[in-house]
C-alpha cells in the first residue's frame, strides 16, 4: 500500500490518506471527493427529465401522466390488497376496448376483464360520509380531484379490472391526440 498526497488533501485538511497503488484507485478518490466538495450536479449532463412512454405515443400525454401523477401522490385504492395509483400510458387506439388494453399491457386476449362504470366506480371513492375524519374527507376530495382531472384531460372513459385473484384495475380513455391513457 502507498501513500497519496496532494496539496489538494493538505490545503483541505484531508492529510494524508491511504490508497492502492493503482491510477483508477486514486482517480476514484479524487472524483469521489470532487463530487463532495462540490456536488454531483456539476459531473452530470443536464438532462431533461421525461417519464417513460411506450414507443407510439405522443408528446401531449406527458404533461397529462404527470399531473396525474401529481394528483395521485398518497392515493392508494383500497381494496383486499391496498395499491398505490399510477398513471398508465399508452399506445395510439381507436377505441377504449378491453382488447385494447390487454394487447397494450401485454396480456393474453382470453385474461379475465371486467368493465365498470366510471362514474359508479369514483362514486364510493369520492363520497363523503357523516363519520369521515379529517384525513378520509382530504383522501375523498383528493380522488374527486383525480376524477376531474380524468374527465377534463380523457374521453370515453371505462374502468377495467384485469385478473381473477390478484387484479389490475385500470381508469383509461383516449387523450387528445388518441392515445390510451
Amino acid at each position: 500500500m502507498q501513500v497519496f498526497s496532494t496539496g489538494f488533501f493538505n490545503k483541505n485538511n484531508y492529510g494524508l490518506k491511504p490508497f492502492f497503488d493503482s491510477n483508477l484507485a486514486r482517480f476514484q478518490i479524487m472524483l469521489d471527493l470532487f463530487c463532495f466538495d462540490f456536488g454531483a450536479k456539476i459531473l452530470m449532463p443536464r438532462k431533461r427529465k421525461k417519464m417513460m412512454i411506450s414507443d407510439g405515443a405522443e408528446t401531449p400525454k406527458v404533461d397529462l401522466a404527470q399531473q396525474i401523477k401529481n394528483v395521485a401522490a398518497g392515493l392508494w385504492y383500497i381494496s383486499e390488497t391496498d395499491a398505490e395509483i399510477l398513471a398508465f400510458t399508452g399506445n395510439k387506439a381507436d377505441s377504449v376496448t378491453k382488447e385494447n388494453l390487454l394487447n397494450q399491457i401485454g396480456k393474453p386476449s382470453e385474461t379475465s376483464v371486467e368493465e365498470r362504470d366510471f362514474i359508479e366506480f369514483f362514486t364510493r371513492l369520492t363520497q363523503i360520509r357523516d363519520w369521515f375524519g379529517d384525513e378520509e374527507k382530504a383522501t375523498a376530495e383528493k380522488f374527486a380531484a383525480l376524477k376531474n382531472l380524468l374527465e377534463n384531460n380523457l374521453k370515453d372513459l371505462k374502468v377495467f379490472k384485469v385478473g381473477q385473484i390478484q387484479l389490475d384495475v385500470y381508469v383509461i380513455g383516449l387523450d387528445i391526440v388518441g392515445n390510451l391513457s
